[in-house]
């Protein structure tokens, strides 16, 4: 069960008031998706993940705080059209404007997962070529945030997360070729054979041109004989 409850929040920005619905608690049963999507209930509650200032458009996670660089990121263009761009959903719309805030702070892991949310939101909405978009822009904040990364200590087990969430969204945004590219170059060098399941799961998919969405449940039972992919 999800409960949620109602608050009054001054936007750090503006200085205005106005509700915002956060959640107290909820639960989630089942297996998430390959990209880390929670299972329900907690599947549904991305509208109270993110609060929109409906008098300035300040879109963050907690209106109450903000940098000293936030004014001024939230009236040039780039902002104020994705604010508005009708082509997405308006969550999704938040979504991506509080991922141009942490691209603007340097916030470059941050910003991939904004976006990464951006991309279910289209996803419920059964906007195809919004969600692609958004996994190819996750695609290259994710490359940013590692590349500025470089030379910290990051063990094995983040590198290995990274990379499967990278197949994953390269092949929801169909681009099987550089996936598979990818996969050839990277998969001797791979530890955990947790992540080894998953992406031969993977390749299983990406060699049938399938982006639709799988479970990790799903990708750790896929060698069964009795699992219905492998006699599709």
């Amino acid at each position: 069960m999800t409960t949620t409850v109602q608050n009054k929040v001054k936007c750090s920005v503006c200085r205005r008031k106005s509700s915002h619905t956060s959640v107290v608690s909820t639960n989630s049963f089942g297996s998430p998706d390959l990209d880390t999507r929670p299972p329900e209930m907690q599947r549904s509650t991305m509208q109270y993940w993110i609060e929109r200032c409906p008098n300035c458009g300040y879109c963050t996670t907690d209106l109450s705080k903000s940098s000293v660089t936030v004014k001024k990121i939230i009236k040039n263009k780039e902002y104020i059209n994705q604010l508005n761009n009708k082509r997405f959903p308006s969550l999704a719309n938040s979504f991506l404007c509080y991922s141009i805030i942490q691209q603007s702070e340097k916030d470059f892991n941050g910003a991939t997962w904004s976006v990464i949310h951006a991309a279910w939101v289209c996803d419920d909405a059964f906007r195809d070529e919004e969600a692609v978009f958004c996994r190819k822009l996750a695609i290259e904040l994710l490359n940013l945030a590692e590349q500025i990364s470089e030379g910290e200590v990051i063990d094995n087990a983040e590198k290995e997360s990274n990379f499967v969430l990278k197949i994953d969204l390269m092949r929801r945004a169909r681009d099987f070729g550089n996936a598979q590219e990818l996969l050839s170059a990277n998969m001797e060098k791979l530890i955990n054979d947790n992540v080894k399941n998953v992406l031969e799961y993977q390749i299983f998919l990406i060699n049938k041109n399938d982006d639709m969405v799988y479970t990790l449940e799903e990708a750790f039972d896929w060698k069964n004989p009795n699992s219905i992919l492998l006699n599709l």
